[in-house]
């Protein structure tokens, strides 16, 4: 799903606000028991905890990645200078 600027510029509030950073807390715990279910887990319960841990690793990216991805002109520490085009 692509998406909008509005949708992204509230992602990138959330992710920069004490609620937006517990909501993630919370989002990688579960993350992180639905990895330890998939290590025991069998048969169908494999693509369902699989299919669950793939829609929080993309959610968990998507807040994490809104504030790059709503101001791409803004550079951040991390991410080094660009030299010319591509």
């Amino acid at each position: 799903m692509q998406l909008s600027a509005d949708q992204l510029a509230f992602l990138a509030r959330l992710s920069r606000s004490p609620d937006g950073k517990f909501l993630l807390s919370i989002y990688e715990a579960e993350l992180h028991e639905l990895d330890v279910k998939l290590r025991k887990a069998t048969g169908e319960d494999v693509y369902r905890a699989q299919g669950r841990a793939s829609q929080l690793e993309e959610m968990i990216e998507r807040i994490k990645d809104a504030e790059q991805k709503a101001n791409p002109k803004r550079r951040t520490l991390t991410q080094p200078p660009s030299f010319g085009s591509a």
